[in-house]
């Protein structure tokens, strides 16, 4: 014969245990709700950084020119237009359709007088992302031979203006460089040829300009 109250127990142990899994479902449903809210906010979040990045970074989206010398060697030659090397790297994501003029003036003296970019000839070049072109920046007249063999000994200074327009944009430098004179090889050494000091910028406001 049944002990009065264990069919009661019974029932109620039955409903604790459906309580319990009806529990455990939800928490389950609650979990991956949770986590899926999380990773959709995960997502949004990365895909916000990324549109930030890309307008924070001009060239994500457009190319993006500088102007820089390829090397600081000087080899000048009396009677003959004196040459600095130049290199136009395009930094940006898409092809930049470039139009480019440059000059070269040497100065015995500092001068405040830049030189103009009115009569100097246009090189029209389109430099692939991530490609560079290489460009010579000439003297409007040649040295004289006096003049060469001061550039030789590091007597005066050398004034750079390059100017690219681009796609809507433009670069523009203006650079003054000391120069540091040649200097003879010992036995076994070789010369060492005049070169380019650091440079500083032109007095004019955009002498150092890139949009």
């Amino acid at each position: 014969m049944p002990r009065p109250g264990c069919a009661g127990n019974h029932g109620a142990k039955s409903r604790l245990m459906e309580l319990s899994k009806l529990a455990a479902a939800f928490a389950s449903l609650i979990a991956i709700w949770t986590g899926g809210c999380a990773r959709d906010e995960q997502d949004h979040a990365r895909e916000h950084m990324h549109h930030v990045a890309a307008e924070q970074d001009p060239s994500a989206s457009r190319p993006y020119v500088a102007v820089s010398l390829a090397e600081l060697e000087l080899h000048p030659v009396g009677g003959a237009k004196f040459g600095l090397p130049l290199n136009i790297p395009n930094l940006g994501q898409m092809p930049a359709d470039t139009h480019i003029r440059c000059v070269v003036k040497y100065s015995a003296t500092q001068d405040s007088t830049m030189p103009g970019l009115d009569n100097v000839a246009e090189e029209h070049r389109v430099i692939p992302p991530g490609a560079s072109e290489s460009i010579t920046a000439f003297s409007q007249e040649p040295i004289t031979p006096a003049q060469a063999d001061d550039i030789q000994r590091g007597r005066g200074w050398i004034y750079l203006v390059a100017e690219v327009s681009y796609n809507g944009h433009a670069a523009r430098v203006c650079q003054e460089f000391p120069i540091i004179g040649a200097k003879a090889g010992g036995p076994y050494d070789k010369p060492a040829p005049a070169q380019l000091a650091r440079y500083s910028l032109c007095g004019e406001p955009r002498s150092n300009y890139f949009d």
